[in-house]
């Protein structure tokens, strides 16, 4: 094939996602690739995405706590964000049978096969991993921080102050 390969990259219009577009540009030069960066509004690009019409696009994801919740819509046969269409009816039954079971070996031996299969189908491309940072003032307690970067407010509130 002559190259380079002209590719449109829809990135949300945000300083830190056309950041990430000119980097993978930049990357994708050397293996052969004219990166076009198209910055589209948020939701335009997830109604994009849903539609199918884009080369490649860069889409975030907070992470959910339980495995079933990130990958059952990202990946399944349907899922309401698969937008790489990924079929694979192994994927599928593996996802119905970790979220139909609360054996945590047997939920972690399925998810580790989704994702060996994922990698192999290469329908999305993982860039990287956010790390959140949450700073609290010492009056306020309670609030409960998980792996998936989304603080969980419902038990906050007000410390007791010694001496108070």
């Amino acid at each position: 094939m002559k190259t380079p390969i002209p590719v449109q990259l829809i990135v949300t219009a945000a300083a830190q996602s056309e950041r990430l577009g000119a980097v993978i540009q930049g990357m994708a030069k050397d293996a052969g690739f004219a990166v076009s960066i198209v910055p589209e509004e948020f939701v335009t690009s997830l109604a994009q995405a849903k539609s199918g019409k884009f080369d490649a696009i860069q889409v975030g994801w907070s992470g959910r706590v339980d495995p079933d919740g990130n990958l059952n819509g990202l990946v399944n046969t349907g899922g309401s964000s698969n937008y790489g269409l990924i079929h694979d009816l192994g994927i599928d039954s593996d996802l119905k049978a970790a979220a139909a079971t609360a054996d945590v070996p047997a939920r972690r031996v399925l998810y580790s096969r989704i994702i060996d299969r994922l990698d192999a189908l290469q329908g999305n491309i993982y860039l990287y991993h956010e790390r959140y940072f949450l700073g609290v003032s010492d009056k306020i307690a309670g609030i409960r921080y998980y792996a998936d970067g989304l603080p969980r407010l419902t038990t906050a509130g007000y410390a007791a102050q010694a001496g108070a």
